[in-house]
């Protein structure tokens, strides 16, 4: 039974795991989207600590859209 585990437990999956990776990704970028709708919100308010929001989310975004991007290549 051991045996049995071991091995199910090596089985490559690269599709699943490229369609899981590519699942992922959309749920980060759907959170990059969403900091960069809350950057132009907050635009429309202004001033300092406002101003210092806005470079926080689109930061944010940014890194987002990195990562979504390092899941996607992982899966190759």
């Amino acid at each position: 039974r051991a045996g049995m585990i071991a091995i199910i437990n090596r089985i490559a999956t690269p599709a699943t795991d490229r369609i899981v990776a590519e699942a992922e990704a959309r749920g980060v970028e759907k959170f990059a989207a969403e900091q960069r709708g809350v950057a132009e919100r907050l635009k429309k308010r202004g001033g300092d600590v406002v101003m210092s929001s806005i470079k926080f989310c689109l930061e944010s975004a940014e890194e987002a859209e990195v990562f979504a991007q390092q899941l996607r290549e992982g899966a190759k």
